[in-house]
């Protein structure tokens, strides 16, 4: 706490050492929680005149209320509110986050209209809005009533500027060091974020927006070019947390070995005769299925049936699909000796991963999920192969044994 005390008071003596009211743009490097990792922003006003020194913060939310169910739903609620900058940012320096302060080029007239808007937001018929991960967060709230005060200048110089990248390679580098997380949000999320994004959408990113309004240069209200940017303090280095330049490299072969390993082993299980080479087949295979199934099955939920835009039209449903989870009883059930199609599903659940992969010679197929494909196609040829196997080999004893039934029949008595 003192040590951001102290930094901020050096941070007014060099910025504000007039009355004027300052505005400051503070960034928030990512954080541990899942939630945390694409980082935070807020507006602090620092209004020496009225005594008041609000951090305005568009990311607040609440695990309860129902907070499961409306994510799920794609329905989540954050609000606005503002605390004491300097207990804000004394919290996020013990949480081990990275910080940044910018001073901003406002004349006094555009900083007492932000800080009357913020107030505006501030009230409760106000301050809630449904959350969207990239079209309206809390960076793109800052955004957006910062661009309000300076009218319009960020938009107009950001939107037409191209990135080369996506809110895909965004995710997958941000997340990469949590590899549940990286991998649920790489196969729910279909095409809709696999456009390139201009500089203006890349602002959903605190640290991106950040790097952007450094360089940039708007008009005074005397039509003077002047820089946006006064001045920058990075407040905190964090210890743990990195904001990694790029997604993983080699991320496919892992997901590919993966793939492999699972279809070779299912394959591997399927040739042995033993008892316990039949229970462990059936436990693999039965779980793949069941992991399998419930992703597509969800998948198909989140699509159709949710308010997640970016989940819809997903190339990921050929890979995991629905129509695995029947093999959870069908296999079970032809190693009992019922033939109920066990082959033709596991044999459907291969077929749609091939299609999937031979389909991205279409342009419309240009979903970035090499990764999903990596994995699932060679675990589900393999499945396929696996059942295809224990059922012919069923059959194969059941004939030798119809045959050796015959033959003892006719022996004489």
């Amino acid at each position: 706490m003192r040590i951001v005390a102290f930094t901020l008071a050096v941070l007014l003596s060099c910025f504000a050492a007039s009355a004027q009211t300052k505005v400051y743009l503070i960034t928030i490097g990512p954080g541990a929680e899942s939630y945390e990792k694409f980082g935070h922003n807020m507006l602090w006003v620092h209004d020496p005149a009225h005594h008041y020194d609000p951090a305005y913060n568009w990311g607040i939310f609440s695990f309860d209320e129902g907070f499961v169910g409306r994510f799920i739903q794609g329905r989540l609620e954050y609000w606005m509110d503002a605390w004491d900058a300097t207990k804000v940012l004394d919290e996020y320096k013990r949480a081990d986050r990275s910080i940044w302060i910018q001073e901003l080029n406002l004349s006094e007239a555009q900083a007492q209209l932000l800080l009357t808007r913020c107030e505006l937001n501030r009230q409760p018929q106000y301050s809630h809005y449904k959350y969207d991960y990239y079209r309206d967060n809390c960076s793109t709230r800052v955004r957006d009533m910062l661009d309000s005060v300076i009218g319009g200048q960020i938009k107009a110089q950001l939107q037409n500027v191209p990135t080369d990248t996506t809110y895909r390679w965004h995710t997958r580098r941000l997340t990469q060091d949590d590899w549940w997380l990286y991998v649920g949000l790489d196969y729910i999320m279909g095409h809709p974020i696999d456009h390139p994004i201009s500089a203006w959408e890349e602002c959903f990113l605190p640290v991106r927006m950040m790097e952007r309004l450094k360089s940039m240069k708007i008009k005074d209200e005397s039509g003077r070019e002047v820089p946006l940017v006064l001045g920058e303090e990075k407040l905190y280095q964090s210890k743990t947390e990195i904001d990694r330049e790029h997604p993983p490299r080699y991320a496919i072969w892992i997901f590919a070995g993966v793939g492999i390993v699972l279809g070779g082993i299912m394959a591997a299980l399927a040739l042995g005769k033993r008892r316990w080479t039949r229970v462990a087949f059936a436990v693999v295979v039965v779980a793949w299925a069941l992991l399998s199934g419930l992703a597509g099955s969800f998948c198909t939920y989140a699509w159709f049936f949710t308010d997640h835009v970016v989940a819809r039209y997903n190339e990921n449903w050929l890979q995991l699909n629905p129509v695995a989870i029947v093999l959870v009883v069908l296999v079970p059930a032809m190693l009992l000796g019922k033939q109920w199609g066990a082959r033709h599903f596991a044999l459907a659940a291969a077929v749609l991963s091939a299609v999937g992969l031979i389909a991205k010679i279409l342009p419309s197929m240009y979903q970035v999920n090499g990764e999903i494909i990596a994995l699932a196609l060679p675990a589900n040829i393999g499945m396929a192969l696996a059942v295809r196997m224990v059922w012919r080999g069923g059959n194969e004893m059941m004939v030798i044994r119809r045959g050796a039934g015959r033959s003892a029949g006719n022996m004489p008595r």
